[in-house]
């Protein structure tokens, strides 16, 4: 079966995809490879994005807390430059990264910052100049693990939009406190019926020098679906926005109500300006109607250097690397300090004093790397941005394979996609199956990342790499039957990393850092699904595994931490936990009263022989025996709440026996009780389970606390099958436990 190729740059879908080059290879996943020309069998390789390339300096990059900060309220701040803020006794040491949001006057002040502690009361906001005196309004958080603290400025500020722009010719234009990447405020500019290449808003910065730079970048959030030519950023010789040096032409954004992220050279080239005082939103040659812009977060920056687009990393591998990669936020005033992005809309107020975004590993000084992307075509909400268009067949499957170096012909790379505006699904399935590969594609930026919907099954999906910052979840499964063998890195995405719905007998064989999402790290509303972990699923802002409504699904060698409430959750029905390690101080949500829920965990915390059960008002867990002359583990039972009263005991299954008709069936076992009065223990078999035994058969423990050998006696069923005999353990007056160990069964005829 014939190889095609793919590229994204170099790419035309009305190309034939024979070989790499402009004019062989195709462009685009949807439009390339159509069913009308692939079949079972053949392979599409992709093209690579390009490689990580060191930012050439140190970035001091710092793991989430185990604890997270406290807001502290400012008292004052100067009009200085830097700027010096008052807090009686604070906290901060100089390096300290904070937020400052909501102090007025002195609104300079806001943003993200490099801390200098300059007295028990007093610090300093490395690279700020003051607008005016601050009162007691505003308040500091730090966020160390949110924040990249570079050695060295790698782009240059023109403005962080935290004060108002001044408007022209008619503009309605405000300091907009809803919408915002940095600060806590953006430029908003309305002119609903602008005219052709005319000036709307314009705001004042000293006399710069930009001539080392040849991009602008920022972010905007647009109302109104933006189309080609129809707005222009500017910036200016002169303090008024008259006078244009450099345009950045915007282009055309379909999506509305959702921030985007552009990098964009100075329309004919070169460098920007060297005497810039002005940066002003102009309408283009083609104006059209519009309900308002906000803008925020300007900076200039080299062709081949940092910018909002970037991704940053620890990571120096061209391939794979356990260390992931993050979109960013904002960079600060002073260049130096890059924050983590969440998600296209998440202002720069959300989740300083939650879980949910930053950085999650070791918290180290090392050289810094970033990493460009491939932009795939703007789209607006629920729209496939890349779609598979065809299923192979059993034994013959369409092969996607990511990475590949288009003049080695070698898969020596990976292949990151970006959405740019939070929109669109990444890669998108619906009702294909037989399909296989994907390994190292990464997905960033989009409203779902891997979205498989329908009937899909029999797909086997490979190494997939890092899918972050989407608007809602990273990965969203609604198929049965798929195979996905690695998902690297799935962090900071605005809702949960891996969610199934409606999906069921799915494998995940190798999962590995479920990190920092603003929901649950996996959610799993359906059945009879495996997770195999490799990594870590931690500092996710709701559980860790959320099993939702689903049930006899399988979680091994998994590990979780500093989830925000709990390390799992599976309310109804069972699920199990092979040689999973729970680390919260909450360990499971809380369970459906009267359902019988249960989780099995074996090797709990991946501890040998350490097994428990975990169920409303109890748990059931394996100890050593205690027993004087007992032998090897003992139950123990765990009443932990009323609701477990003696119609509805916790119930532990101790044997299942193959009974012959006629049969005279004896089992014993040692019982004993932590309170003589406060709970019930009983050994039982349920009735009906067989012919001839209708009724429920129970001995009960004596009153005391002492070991006690029950005999349970069923009485000659009138027909050969298999029964089950259970221990009940019950509350009475007060919780307490009920044990259980060596257990013998006979039976006559």
């Amino acid at each position: 079966m014939p190889t095609y190729y793919l590229d994204y740059e170099l790419g035309d879908d009305a190309n034939d995809g024979s070989a790499w080059g402009a004019g062989t290879a195709w462009k685009t996943i949807t439009g390339g490879p159509t069913a009308a020309i692939i079949v079972p069998g053949d392979v599409i390789r992709i093209a690579k994005s390009p490689d990580p390339t060191s930012l050439g300096c140190n970035g001091i990059w710092t793991d989430a807390p185990d604890t997270l900060p406290t807001s502290l309220n400012i008292e004052s701040s100067t009009n200085a430059g830097p700027i010096e803020v008052t807090i009686t006794g604070h906290p901060y040491s100089t390096g300290d990264a904070v937020y400052i949001q909501n102090h007025t006057t002195n609104l300079t002040a806001n943003g993200t910052w490099v801390v200098t502690k300059t007295g028990a009361n007093t610090f300093t906001l490395d690279g700020s100049v003051g607008v005016g005196i601050g009162g007691a309004d505003g308040n500091v958080t730090v966020i160390n693990w949110h924040c990249v603290k570079l050695a060295t400025a790698q782009v240059k500020t023109i403005t962080r939009c935290e004060e108002i722009w001044t408007l022209a010719n008619a503009a309605t234009v405000t300091k907009d406190t809803s919408q915002y990447k940095e600060g806590d405020a953006s430029a908003k500019i309305v002119k609903a019926s602008p005219a052709n290449s005319t000036l709307y808003a314009y705001f004042a910065i000293p006399d710069t020098n930009y001539a080392g730079y040849q991009t602008v970048s920022f972010w905007i959030l647009n109302a109104t679906a933006i189309t080609a030519n129809q707005w222009d950023l500017c910036l200016c010789s002169d303090n008024a926005g008259a006078t244009v040096v450099d345009t950045i032409a915007i282009p055309a954004i379909p999506s509305i109500s959702v921030w985007t992220v552009l990098t964009i050279a100075r329309n004919g080239g070169g460098n920007l300006g060297n005497s810039i005082q002005s940066v002003a939103l102009y309408s283009g040659s083609s104006a059209g109607t519009t309900n308002g812009i906000y803008l925020d977060n300007i900076i200039a920056c080299t062709t081949s250097g940092l910018s909002l687009q970037s991704l940053i990393s620890k990571n120096s591998a061209a391939q794979g690397g356990a260390e992931g990669w993050y979109g960013i936020q904002s960079i600060s005033e002073d260049c130096k300090l890059a924050r983590l992005d969440l998600g296209n809309n998440t202002n720069a107020s959300a989740n300083i004093t939650t879980r949910g975004g930053g950085y999650v590993g070791t918290t180290e000084t090392v050289i810094t790397y970033k990493r460009e992307t491939i932009k795939t075509a703007m789209v607006g909400s629920s729209t496939a941005v890349q779609e598979v268009q065809d299923s192979g067949t059993y034994g013959s499957y369409i092969d996607f394979q990511c990475g590949y170096n288009t003049s080695s012909g070698l898969q020596d790379g990976e292949t990151f996609f970006d959405a740019l505006n939070g929109r669109g699904y990444g890669l998108y399935l619906t009702g294909k199956s037989f399909v296989s590969g994907f390994d190292y594609l990464n997905l960033c930026r989009y409203e779902a990342g891997f979205y498989l919907t329908g009937s899909s099954f029999n797909n086997n999906f490979g190494n997939i790499g890092n899918i972050i910052n989407t608007r809602g979840t990273a990965v969203e499964i609604r198929g049965y039957g798929n195979i996905f063998d690695n998902f690297r890195n799935v962090n900071n995405n605005v809702s949960a990393g891996i969610s199934l719905i409606s999906a069921s007998k799915n494998e995940f064989l190798n999962i590995g850092n479920v990190n920092s999402n603003n929901s649950d790290g996996i959610k799993c509303a359906y059945h009879f699904n495996r997770f195999i972990c490799s990594g870590v699923i931690q500092n996710n802002i709701g559980y860790g595994i959320n099993f939702s409504a689903g049930y006899l699904n399988h979680l091994i060698n998994a590990s979780t931490d500093l989830n925000s409430l709990a390390g799992i959750n599976s309310p109804l029905l069972i699920n199990y936990l092979h040689n999973c390690f729970i680390n919260e101080t909450t360990e499971f949500g809380t369970f459906s009263i009267g359902f019988s829920t249960f989780i099995f965990s074996q090797n709990h915390d991946q501890t040998a022989d350490n097994h428990w059960i975990f169920m409303d008002g109890g748990t059931i867990n394996s100890l050593a025996t205690d027993r004087v002359g007992g032998t090897g583990i003992m139950w123990k039972s765990a009443i932990t709440s009323a609701n477990r009263s003696s119609s509805y005991p916790l119930d532990l299954s101790i044997a299942k026996i193959a009974v012959a008709a006629s049969a005279v069936v004896t089992v014993k076992a040692y019982v004993k009780k932590s309170h003589a009065t406060n709970i019930g223990c009983k050994l039982a078999y349920r009735g009906g389970q067989i012919a001839g035994l209708a009724s429920d058969v129970t001995v009960t423990k004596a009153d005391d606390t002492n070991w006690e050998e029950l005999t349970l006696t069923l009485n000659q069923p009138t027909a050969a099958g298999v029964i089950e005999i259970e221990f009940w353990t019950w509350y009475i007056a007060a919780n307490g436990n009920g044990f259980i160990e060596d257990m013998t069964i006979t039976q006559a005829a």
